[in-house]
């Protein structure tokens, strides 16, 4: 179906509006608190989480349009946080970018991981857990 190519964008697209809701609450409702920077880390975070639901929630993936997804984490990354006011048309220029890029790098080695994990139950939270701490190293490269 023409709707499985499209799955991991629209998972893409419900997390991120959903850490981005969670960010302007915590601005409104409690201001002194200090919101984290969005950064390679939050991006990696965001992204591992959308293919860790694809992958334990849809059996059924598809083939996948890596070019469109490039495009559509692009569009994620870039408008929520410009819609959200959390950055400038700029900065929602930069995360559109590095985000896209941390999102197709991220689920082409998880795709190539999860050939090998077939069956198994905590493997998969495992090594998205591994790729968010090798994503620490980029912290504030890009700012």
């Amino acid at each position: 179906m023409n709707k499985d190519k499209y799955i991991l964008s629209i998972i893409l697209a419900a997390v991120s509006g959903l850490g981005c809701l969670v960010l302007v609450l915590m601005d409104a409702f409690a201001p002194l608190i200090v919101l984290p920077e969005l950064d390679v880390p939050i991006f990696a975070a965001v992204s591992l989480v959308a293919v860790l639901i694809e992958y334990y929630f849809i059996k059924d993936k598809g083939e996948r349009m890596w070019m469109l997804n490039f495009l559509l984490a692009a569009a994620c990354f870039g408008f929520f946080p410009y819609f959200a006011g959390l950055a400038t048309a700029s900065e929602a220029a930069k995360f559109a970018f590095i985000g896209a890029i941390c999102f197709t790098a991220i689920t082409f080695a998880f795709d190539s991981f999860s050939i090998r994990m077939k069956g198994k139950i905590l493997a998969p939270a495992a090594t998205a857990f591994c790729m968010f701490l090798a994503c620490q190293c980029f912290v504030s490269i890009f700012v």
